[in-house]
């Protein structure tokens, strides 16, 4: 991660007890990465929504900010204000492309209920992005995921968590 912690698939942090099953500069597999992913996210998102103070919230709004908060730390999200609204994930677009890309896709889905994988874009499978931003509907499901790579996973085959 930035701070230099070995982290491996969608972004899950190594533990102590991990780093023999996971050695720095190791790979596992879409199912392992997946495992990870959907419990570390179970594992941090009531503490995310917790977090959040501001009521009456969509699901596709309260989706962004979890989203949101996975991704920095479940204590950002307190500093949303309501007023704010989408603008608040474009207050946070340092870093590189995937971070970028994570802003937007939560902007998109706070202000417009649009799910979108912004990782797919010169993929063979772009057409998915395509057809939901230019049908400017709600994607069905935001547990689908973005096609890996050869096989292995990182943090951006994911921009919004099931």
């Amino acid at each position: 991660d930035q701070y230099g912690n070995p982290t491996i698939g969608i972004g899950h942090l190594i533990k102590k007890s991990e780093e023999k099953k996971y050695p720095v500069g190791g790979t596992i597999t879409d199912k392992e990465a997946d495992e990870l992913f959907t419990a570390d996210y179970s594992t941090h998102s009531a503490e995310i929504k917790g977090n959040i103070t501001e009521t009456g919230l969509t699901k596709s709004q309260t989706d962004a900010l979890v989203d949101f908060g996975f991704n920095t730390g479940a204590n950002s999200v307190t500093k949303f204000k309501k007023e704010q609204g989408a603008d608040f994930f474009l207050g946070y677009l340092k870093g590189g492309n995937g971070i970028i890309k994570r802003r937007i896709a939560e902007f998109l889905s706070f202000k417009e209920g649009i799910y979108a994988k912004f990782d797919l874009l010169g993929k063979k499978d772009s057409k998915t992005l395509e057809k939901t931003i230019s049908d400017a509907q709600p994607a069905a499901s935001n547990t689908d995921k973005a096609p890996s790579v050869d096989g292995k996973r990182n943090s951006n085959d994911y921009c919004t968590p099931p």
